[in-house]
């Protein structure tokens, strides 16, 4: 089991209990237009799709063609880490995994802006993290990255939806768009990577 299985574990767990907790425990939970849904079943995704991702490209290939875990790598796998935690405090500020406890004023009309804020920092780091991996084979280094772009571009673009306030329905729309882009994503880069 590598470092990486190890931390990624953890936020796992924080992000699927936080998402059972949007759903089961909520008052007047409605999927339509509670933004806590959108964020946390986002959030879910994207440790799902990278620990599995991860796991892919570090320890399923024949040993002899597996990639080295470098120490930029596993650094990078920190500060993601960090900023997915990070993600996880803004949608459960009291009561999470880490038993953390943070002011909710600071996060009370700008919630969701730091949440999708924090997701494009995190993109931008698992673009790195790829290009520093050298983990694509050439012929879809192109689309992947493409798609890594375009996710860094919804993210940030969501966030500044939420900074100036856009209507409510293009923020619902957004949020949608990003969830069935993540599933897109998932889908196809094991189609370009991992194929045989």
């Amino acid at each position: 089991m590598t470092f990486y299985n190890i931390i990624f574990g953890i936020l796992f767990l924080g992000a699927v209990g936080q998402f059972f907790h949007i759903v089961f425990e909520s008052s007047n939970f409605n999927f339509m237009t509670l933004p806590s849904f959108w964020m946390v079943a986002t959030l879910t995704l994207v440790v799902f799709n990278d620990v599995i991702y991860t796991t892919q490209v570090l320890e399923d290939p024949p040993t002899d063609k597996r990639k080295e875990y470098t120490l930029s790598m596993k650094l990078l796998d920190l500060l993601s880490f960090m900023l997915l935690c990070a993600a996880l405090l803004v949608l459960a500020p009291s009561d999470n995994i880490l038993s953390v406890k943070i002011k909710t004023d600071l996060l009370q009309e700008s919630r969701e802006f730091f949440f999708w804020l924090l997701l494009t920092v995190y993109w931008a780091t698992a673009i790195i993290w790829n290009i520093a991996g050298k983990v694509y084979p050439d012929s879809s280094s192109g689309k992947i990255r493409w798609m890594l772009m375009v996710m860094l571009i919804l993210s940030g673009f969501l966030s500044l939806a939420n900074f100036f306030h856009f209507p409510g329905t293009i923020l619902w729309i957004l949020r949608v768009f990003i969830l069935l882009y993540m599933c897109s994503y998932f889908l196809l880069y094991k189609y370009f990577v991992f194929r045989k």
